[in-house]
């Protein structure tokens, strides 16, 4: 049985905002796992570029009600 030892999470993002409704993010993320059993260990790392997309729909009332949309393009890389 796989375990995991450790993990970690890095990213980078730079936004923008259009208007009042609708914003954008685009930065590059790393995740990393080390995983462990008896006959070994794997270490993973998923890493590449973020895109995100915001709208808002305020729906007639004053607070605005956030919908989110987001593409994430990370090939999976595992270290060598």
């Amino acid at each position: 049985m796989w375990t995991v030892d450790i993990d970690w999470d890095v990213a980078g993002a730079i936004g923008h905002r259009f208007n009042d409704r609708v914003s954008s993010v685009i930065g590059y993320r790393a995740l990393g796992v080390d995983y462990s059993n008896d006959d070994g260990f794997l270490d993973v790392v998923q890493e590449g570029p973020i895109l995100g997309l915001v709208v808002r729909s305020f729906m007639g009332t004053k607070s605005p009600m956030d919908f989110d949309c987001a593409l994430s393009l990370q090939p999976l890389c595992p270290e060598t």
